[in-house]
Order: C-alpha cells, then structure tokens, then sequence
C-alpha cells in the first residue's frame, strides 16, 4: 500500500530562478547531472547558493551522486569530496555521513 507524502514538492525549474529559502525541513537530491550536478558540488555558485539555503534550521540536505566517471566527468576523489565538505560547512552545513549505497538506497 502506498502512503500519501504529505507537504512533498517536486521542482520543475532552473533552481536558481524559484526564490526559495529555509523552505524545507528535509531537501534530497538524486544523482543530479547538468547544472544541478555542478551547484551540488559547490561548483557552480549560483546553484550552489540556493540549494544551501533551501533546508530550514535544523533540516536536513540529502545528496546523493555517483563517484564513478560520467558525463565527460572524471571520477570523485576523496579530495573532491573533501573540497566539497568544506565548502558545505562554509555555508553552515555539515557532513553528517558519507558512506556507499546499495541498489535498495535508490
């Protein structure tokens, strides 16, 4: 049986065009490609800046990207994700867990 989500919205736009801010108490992000991809990874300012804004206080920002070479990308490193970490917690974020997953994750 499937429950109901209550207060779920699925965004359609360019992120950094909606004026969203402390909006949600849990923000997730799925294997994000494209420009998406690049704010997720504090490479693009712009989509970076929004999306570390979206989580309320206290809420809870959920990413999920995949480390292998894609996409005319080279492969996630340690010190990528390091660089990454550091640039979340810049913003008032923290890593609170990082770890591989499996099929049933997704």
């Amino acid at each position: 049986m499937r429950h109901p989500l209550l207060n779920l919205v699925l965004l359609r736009e360019p992120l950094e065009s909606i004026p969203l801010e402390s909006f949600a108490d849990e923000v997730t992000i799925h294997f994000p490609w494209g420009s998406l991809l690049g704010g997720a990874l504090a490479e693009d300012e712009g989509v970076f800046a929004v999306l570390c804004r979206l989580p309320r206080l206290g809420g809870a920002l959920t990413l999920l990207v995949s480390l292998t070479a894609r996409d005319g990308r080279e492969p996630l490193t340690d010190i990528d994700i390091a660089r990454v970490s550091r640039a979340y917690r810049a913003r008032g974020l923290a890593l609170v867990e990082r770890r591989a997953i499996a099929s049933a994750d997704v």
